[in-house]
């Protein structure tokens, strides 16, 4: 019996769908292997994150109300603890330790009086008169003292926002003064990577304005309660996240590492 052209056809395209179809095992096997191939190198790749350079700051602040009569300081400078960073007019304060102190004269002579004169409460009022009139002295002592701004911490100058001419009010800032002999970058750990990172663990940061080098440091401090992500983050998936605040305190040999640097953290011995 003759054949036809659909039985000659039919053998040849049996082996055309058995071809394609290994062909598609043989794609899906090699995805499935690059995947695992490429899971397996990242799983041996050191954790990193990013952050930002900071050091422990503290704003010299004036305590009393006054004009500004000279700033002693410079951005960039290294100063000791004590360092006098401005001299306020203290003519006023001056003129208010003078008068406290006749206040005390007064009030002393007071008490002179009752005692030889007075009755007992007489005596009792002057003898209160008296200690107020010591409390004011004292306080306007104190006040005086304030005309001059010393830096309580040792460190660099890191800002002057003084200016010679100006008048202070208390609590307006004078300077900020960091300690810069080691700072700290602040990194956020996935919650699904904590347990890579423990407490005194090495970590290594770069800089973008020292190409190469790496600084060392460790981990000072890892976060007790999770957070979301920070908004300052760059992507929306990365702010939902679930992440820990973690702490790399570094040596800064010849402080060379400024507040704001952005710095990427690995963390060698902890693979993720």
């Amino acid at each position: 019996m003759p054949r036809s052209i659909h039985d000659e056809e039919a053998p040849d395209m049996r082996k055309r769908i058995g071809i394609v179809v290994l062909l598609a095992v043989l794609a899906a096997a090699g995805g499935i292997g690059y995947y695992a191939y490429q899971q397996s190198v990242a799983s041996r790749q050191p954790l990193s994150a990013s952050g930002t350079v900071e050091a422990d700051e503290v704003n010299v602040s004036a305590q009393t109300a006054a004009r500004i009569l000279a700033v002693g300081v410079s951005e960039g400078e290294t100063i000791k603890k004590g360092r006098v960073i401005a001299r306020l007019d203290n003519r006023l304060l001056v003129d208010q330790v003078r008068q406290a102190k006749a206040g005390i004269s007064a009030a002393s002579a007071a008490v002179r009086r009752t005692e030889d004169a007075g009755t007992r409460a007489d005596v009792a009022a002057a003898a209160a008169q008296l200690r107020q009139a010591k409390l004011t002295y004292e306080m306007t002592l104190v006040q005086l003292g304030y005309a001059l701004v010393r830096s309580p911490i040792p460190g660099t100058v890191l800002s002057v926002p003084a200016t010679a001419g100006e008048n202070a009010t208390p609590g307006s800032t004078l300077a900020v003064v960091g300690d810069l002999a080691t700072v700290q970058v602040r990194v956020f750990i996935p919650e699904a990577q904590l347990g890579l990172v423990k407490l005194g663990q090495r970590a290594n940061a770069e800089v973008d304005s020292f190409p190469g080098e790496t600084f060392a440091g460790k981990i000072t401090q890892i976060a007790s309660e999770a957070e979301f992500t920070p908004a300052n983050v760059e992507t929306k998936e990365q702010r939902v996240k679930q992440v820990f605040q973690v702490t790399v305190t570094l040596a800064n040999p010849g402080m060379r590492l400024k507040p704001g640097m952005p710095a990427d953290v690995t963390f060698p011995e902890a693979a993720g």
